[in-house]
C-alpha cells in the first residue's frame, strides 16, 4: 500500500498538473494496447459489493489507502469555507469496526492548524493504524495563506511532521511502513526534495529525517511510496516546477537488493528524457508500478527484477499478489493475470455506480478510491462479492482467510 502526492492547488499549481489522477490521453497506440488488455466483460454475478463510505459535510470525498484490517485513509469536503477562502477538506479515518479510540464509519482526524476550519489531507495508513498526509498550519506564507506540513496521526493525536533542514514545512507524508518508517516530500516554493524519517537509527542511519539522495542531474523529486524493507520509489526531476523537463522513476535501496547495490537507481533511463516517468508504488516482493507521460500518449510500467514491461492504463497501487489498480482515462481498472478489466464491469450492473479512480488494495483484494453515484462522487470501498456470501461483514478479518 502507497501513497502519491494530494495536494491541493493553492499548495504548489505546477505540481498539480502532474497529479496522476487527471484525465488522459492515451494516444492512437494506447489505444489498440487498451483494446488487446481489456479483459472481458462479466455478465454473471458481481465479483466486487460497492461500499459508499460517506462524507463529512456537502461535497464530496476520495478514498487514498486501505490497510490489511480494512481500514481506510482520505480526505472529505466539509462544506465550510477557511478564513482565505478555501473550501475546507479534511483527513479522514474510515473504520469498519471500532478502534483507536474511534467509532465505526468515518472519522475526522482534524488538522494542524489552531484555527477550527483548517484543512488536511489523508495519504497513507500503516497496519499499525498509523495514518501520514499533510495539513495547513498556522505558518503562513507571504500572502498570508496557511503553508502545508507533513503529518502523523496515532490514536487520535495529530502531529507535525519533522523536516530534515530548516526550511519551512510545504509538503508532506506520503506513504508509511509498518515499522513506522516515513517517505516524505520536503520543499519551499517551487523547490521540492524527497525525504526519509526513521523512528530509530536503520540502514547506517540515526533515528530522524533525511534527505535521499536524487539521481545525477536530476536535483529534485517527490516520493510515492515505501515498502517493509525501507525501499522507496518515486520522481526525480531537473526542477519541480519545470513542465515538460528531465524526469526519472527512481528506485531507493538502503541495501543491495534484485541484484542492485544500494543506492539510487532510475528504472526508466532507457526512455527519453523528456518523458514525465514517475514510480508510484512497491511492495514487499520489489515488483513497482509506475506512469510515463509521453507526447503520443500516456501509459504504466511494472517493474521486477530489472525488467520493465508495459501497462495500458496508470497505475497507483498493487498488492502481494500483483494485483495492480489505477486509472484509464476516468475509468476505474484493475490488472491480473495479464488483462486489465473496468470496475465498473465486475459490480452489478444497477448498482448505479460508475467507478472513477482505484487508489488502493490490500491483500485481501479490497480496493479504494471514488465513485460517482446519483451526481455526487464519494470514497468508495470495494470488498470481494464472495466475502459477503459467506456471511461475513467488511472489515472481519476472518472473512480473509486467503489471498484472492
Amino acid at each position: 500500500m502507497k501513497r502519491r502526492n494530494s495536494y491541493p492547488a493553492e499548495v504548489c499549481s505546477s505540481l498539480a498538473q502532474r497529479r496522476l489522477w487527471e484525465p488522459i490521453t492515451l494516444g492512437t497506440f494506447g489505444i489498440l494496447l487498451l483494446l488487446v488488455a481489456l479483459g472481458p466483460v462479466h455478465a454473471g454475478e458481481p465479483e466486487f459489493v460497492v461500499r459508499d463510505l460517506g462524507v463529512l459535510g456537502d461535497g464530496s470525498s476520495r478514498a487514498m489507502d486501505i490497510n490489511e484490517a480494512g481500514e481506510v485513509v482520505g480526505s472529505s469536503d466539509t462544506g465550510e469555507v477557511s478564513p482565505e477562502l478555501f473550501p475546507v477538506s479534511r483527513a479522514f479515518l474510515w473504520l469498519p469496526s471500532p478502534a483507536y479510540g474511534l467509532p465505526a464509519g468515518m472519522n475526522d482526524l482534524g488538522s494542524l492548524r489552531d484555527e477550527a476550519l483548517g484543512s488536511s489531507r489523508g495519504l497513507a495508513i500503516s497496519d499499525q493504524g498509523q495514518i501520514v498526509g499533510a495539513s495547513e498550519t498556522d505558518d503562513l506564507n507571504e500572502i498570508d495563506d496557511p503553508l502545508w506540513s507533513g503529518f502523523s496521526w496515532r490514536n487520535g493525536s495529530m502531529t507535525p511532521f519533522p523536516f530534515p533542514d530548516e526550511r519551512p514545512p510545504y509538503f508532506g507524508g506520503e506513504a508509511v511502513n509498518d515499522v513506522g518508517q516515513v517517505a516524505a516530500t520536503a520543499g519551499y516554493g517551487f523547490s521540492c526534495k524527497p525525504f526519509i524519517w526513521l523512528p530509530e537509527a536503520a540502514y547506517g542511519m540515526d533515528a530522524g529525517a533525511h534527505f535521499l539522495p536524487t539521481l545525477p542531474g536530476l536535483g529534485e523529486g517527490w516520493v510515492a511510496d515505501i515498502n517493509s524493507h525501507g525501499q522507496v520509489v518515486g520522481q526525480n526531476l531537473e526542477a519541480c516546477d519545470v513542465l515538460g523537463g528531465v524526469s526519472a522513476a527512481f528506485l531507493w535501496l538502503p541495501a543491495p537488493a534484485y541484484g542492485l547495490p544500494a543506492g539510487i537507481h532510475s528504472l526508466t533511463s532507457d526512455l527519453p528524457q523528456d518523458w514525465d516517468a514517475s514510480s508510484v508504488a512497491i511492495n514487499d516482493s520489489g515488483m513497482v508500478v509506475g506512469t510515463v507521460l509521453e507526447p503520443k500518449g500516456s501509459g504504466g510500467f511494472v517493474w521486477q527484477n530489472g525488467v520493465r514491461s508495459s501497462l495500458p492504463f496508470l497505475p497507483s497501487d498493487l498488492n502481494e499478489t500483483g494485483w495492480i489498480v489505477g486509472q484509464s482515462s476516468i475509468r476505474a481498472v484493475l490488472w491480473r493475470e495479464g488483462a486489465m478489466t473496468l470496475l465498473d464491469d465486475l459490480i452489478a450492473a444497477d448498482s448505479g455506480w460508475q467507478l472513477r479512480t482505484a487508489e488502493g488494495i490490500n491483500d485481501h483484494g479490497q480496493i479504494v478510491g471514488s465513485g460517482i453515484r446519483n451526481g455526487q462522487s464519494r470514497a468508495v470501498l470495494l470488498d470481494l462479492a464472495a466475502v459477503f456470501a459467506d456471511g461475513f461483514e467488511s472489515g472481519s478479518t476472518e472473512a480473509w482467510s486467503t489471498d484472492p
